[in-house]
């Protein structure tokens, strides 16, 4: 009787035994998936840039240096009923080429005055000499001229009151002049030792060399 319930026992455990393996296989343990971020790596190709060859730009050359620059005009002034000429470059700044031209007595005197006053006067004197320009197209057509001008020099030495009295060919040299005498100062003329305006005429006359 022992030995039939130890059998049956036994044969219980071995069911129970291989019904929980075929359990098992049935039934494949599923596992909980988490969330897991997938980071996808990427190659990163470096990229050279191509070498790019650097070309000289062109020479240009230099332009022939003209070994007989033209002449430069001449602005003749008159002075006093005579002329003299002096040879200028219209484009030269250099006072020293002017105090020659300038830095002289008033052309035909103070207007309106008496000649005892005249002699009285001291001369007309500029103390910031200004060269009139040539004109370029008067230079290019190769046109001579003159002007005759009228001004107002004042207590403190400055141009106003310009005024053309004659010039040829009309209107060509008239801007030129204007130009150079407001830009000027002169000393002014002194009577009794106070300075007082005077007024004056100068004739320019613009030449150029043959």
């Amino acid at each position: 009787m022992r030995y039939s319930t130890s059998s049956l026992v036994a044969v219980f455990f071995s069911l129970f035994t291989f019904l929980l393996m075929a359990v098992l296989i049935a039934q494949p343990t599923q596992f909980k998936s988490s969330n897991i971020e997938m980071i996808n790596f990427s190659m990163i190709q470096e990229i050279k840039a191509p070498e790019t060859t650097v070309t000289p730009p062109n020479v240009i050359p230099e332009h022939e240096v003209n070994e007989h620059p033209p002449t430069p005009p001449t602005l003749e002034i008159t002075e006093n009923g005579v002329g003299s000429r002096i040879e200028i470059n219209p484009n030269d700044n250099n006072r020293s080429t002017f105090d020659n031209i300038f830095n002289k007595p008033v052309l035909e005197g103070p207007v309106g005055t008496k000649p005892g006053d005249l002699a009285q006067s001291s001369s007309l004197t500029e103390v910031l000499p200004v060269q009139p320009k040539y004109p370029v197209v008067a230079m290019q057509d190769k046109i001579e001229g003159w002007v005759k001008v009228e001004f107002t020099v004042n207590e403190f030495g400055g141009v106003e009151n310009i005024h053309i009295l004659d010039s040829q060919p009309k209107r060509v040299f008239d801007q030129s002049i204007k130009q150079a005498l407001l830009k000027s100062k002169f000393k002014p003329m002194k009577i009794d030792g106070q300075a007082v305006s005077q007024q004056a005429v100068k004739t320019y006359e613009f030449k150029l060399d043959e």
